[in-house]
């Protein structure tokens, strides 16, 4: 050291920046910072469910095919006896159906005339009346299937 000068006396190198500061910034009022940290989900996912769907229900008279003579016959072949025909209940469906179906069961009749091509004048309900819906005529295909079901 020179004489007379002291160590505080060197001059301090600048080198154009300042100090790095260290300590965290003020927090934000307006935020909560003490939140409890969400725990993870556990949780199994559902089990899918692999069992297989019920059996349709089979279609028989009683839970079907007598709905539909109801509502789509019965204005001429129960009151009535249009074409020979009358359907008195379940118990007809094993009567001989009567003119050129006289070889089936009432039943197996039904079956056809519902049929596009019914073989014998035309197809049931006739022309004018309300038709049976594509439901309908599958129900009484898969009730004559079945062997016609009570």
């Amino acid at each position: 050291m020179a004489c007379g000068s002291t160590a505080t006396d060197d001059p301090i190198e600048d080198t154009g920046s300042s100090p790095v500061d260290t300590t965290e910034p003020p927090a934000d009022p307006g935020v909560i910072s003490d939140l409890p940290v969400p725990e993870p989900d556990t949780t199994e996912p559902p089990v899918p469910d692999t069992t297989e769907p019920p059996e349709p229900a089979a279609i028989t008279w009683t839970s079907h095919i007598q709905k539909i003579i109801n509502t789509k016959c019965a204005n001429c072949h129960t009151t009535q006896s249009k074409g020979g025909l009358k359907i008195k209940g379940y118990q007809t469906m094993d009567d001989s159906s009567p003119k050129c179906y006289a070889d089936t069961t009432v039943a197996e009749a039904i079956a056809m005339k519902v049929q596009p091509n019914p073989g014998c004048k035309s197809s049931m309900p006739p022309y004018g009346a309300p038709p049976l819906s594509a439901e309908q005529k599958d129900q009484i295909k898969a009730w004559a299937e079945a062997g016609f079901p009570e």
